[in-house]
C-alpha cells in the first residue's frame, strides 16, 4: 500500500507499517465522513474492518490512537510549494499549514536569504535577488502546474498581501484582533515593510476572485489598508520568507 507522502511524515511511532496502514485506509475510503471515532459502535467497526483490510490484528486503541492523529492532520489545509526560481512554474510537493509555519519560523531554511534581501539597496537588484531565491507557495490550493487552469483542489485559504506599511506591528495587532475574520496565518513579508495574512476562504460558497473583492473592500473600510490585487488569482505565489514571530491559529497546534 502506498500512502498519502504528507500525511506519513506525520504518523505518530516513527510511521510504523501498522499506523501507514491506518492512514491508506481512512484516506483511501474517506471513511471519518460517515463514522464518528467518538461512537464507541462506529470505532468498533471501524477497527474490525481495517484488520480485514489490512490483513493485521491492530488492538481497539492502537487504531483510535492512529486514527484521531489522522483526522488532526487531514484537516490541515494542503497547497503547493514550488522550488525557487520563481519562473519554475512546477510544485515540488504539496505540504500542509503546519509544515509552512515550521519552514518559516526556523532560521536555517531562508534566515540568511531574507537578511541578504532586506539589506539590498538598489531596487533592481533587490527584485532580482528574491525572484531567483525565494521558493513559494500557492496558498489557495495545489496544482499540477501554477496556473488557474491546473487547479488541483483549492485549500480553503486565500493569502492577503499588504504591502508599503508604515507600521507593520500595528496592523499586524489589529488584523489578530479582528473579530469578524480570524487569522490563519501572519507573517512578515520578505522586504520586512509588508505582512502576509492567510484567513479562510470559504470556497464551498464563494468563487476566489468574489470573495477576494469582498474581503479587500472590507479591508480598506474597516482598516483603512490595500491589499495587492493580485491575490484575486488563485494561483498567486506567494514568496516564503523567514519570521521568527510568525503567528498560526491555535487550532493546527
Amino acid at each position: 500500500m502506498r500512502v498519502n507522502n504528507i500525511l506519513t511524515r506525520e504518523v505518530p511511532g516513527g510511521a510504523s507499517l501498522q499506523n501507514r496502514h491506518v492512514f491508506e485506509y481512512l484516506e483511501t475510503l474517506s471513511l471519518l465522513d460517515h463514522y464518528d471515532l467518538d461512537n464507541r459502535q462506529d470505532l468498533k467497526t471501524l477497527s474490525k474492518d481495517f484488520n480485514e483490510y489490512a490483513n493485521t490484528n491492530c488492538k481497539l486503541d492502537e487504531f483510535l490512537q492512529a486514527a484521531k492523529f489522522y483526522q488532526k492532520i487531514a484537516n490541515r489545509p494542503r497547497f503547493s510549494f514550488f522550488r525557487r526560481p520563481i519562473f519554475n512554474t512546477y510544485p515540488y510537493k504539496t505540504i500542509n499549514i503546519n509544515q509552512l509555519f515550521e519552514i518559516i519560523v526556523e532560521p536555517k531554511y531562508y534566515g540568511t536569504t531574507t537578511d541578504t534581501y532586506r539589506d539590498l539597496n538598489s531596487k533592481g537588484k533587490a527584485k532580482d535577488y528574491k525572484s531567483k531565491n525565494f521558493d513559494y507557495v500557492t496558498f489557495s490550493g495545489y496544482f499540477s502546474k501554477r496556473h488557474s487552469s491546473n487547479l488541483l483542489e483549492e485549500s480553503g485559504l486565500l493569502v492577503i498581501d499588504i504591502d508599503k506599511l508604515e507600521d507593520v506591528e500595528s496592523v499586524k495587532t489589529s488584523l489578530l484582533n479582528d473579530k469578524n475574520i480570524p487569522t490563519e496565518m501572519l507573517f512578515v513579508s520578505p522586504g520586512g515593510n509588508g505582512l502576509k495574512w492567510v484567513i479562510k476562504s470559504h470556497p464551498d460558497k464563494y468563487e476566489h476572485e468574489l470573495f477576494f473583492n469582498g474581503v479587500s473592500t472590507y479591508l480598506k473600510r474597516t482598516h483603512g489598508i490595500e491589499a495587492d490585487q493580485s491575490g484575486k488569482d488563485v494561483s498567486r505565489a506567494c514568496f516564503v520568507c523567514h519570521d521568527p514571530d510568525v503567528f498560526i491559529n491555535p487550532k493546527y497546534l
